[in-house]
């Protein structure tokens, strides 16, 4: 991964671990990441828990990045990534 991404995708976790939720155009304008879902691939593969949600705003359909906590039965990597594939 590039520096800038590297330096994109951190200040993205940084704003979610300060419990705020971002859609995928104010990842873009915020912090210039032009593959939002590639990133929270990244943070997903570094082991944070990254859900997607769908909400509706203004009539339209748009994913919505949170960080969460994992379930207490996901313990192994395995699990871990089936949880948030289910989420």
């Amino acid at each position: 991964m590039s520096k800038n991404k590297t330096n994109a995708t951190t200040r993205m976790l940084n704003y979610l671990r300060s419990g705020y939720d971002i859609t995928t155009e104010q990842a873009r304008s915020r912090f210039g990441i032009t593959n939002v879902a590639a990133r929270v691939y990244d943070l997903r593969e570094e082991g944070f828990p990254v859900y997607t949600n769908m909400k509706k705003i203004n009539g339209s359909k748009v994913h919505v990045y949170r960080l969460g906590t994992f379930p207490k039965r996901a313990r192994t990597l395995a699990d871990k990534r089936a949880a948030l594939k289910s989420a």
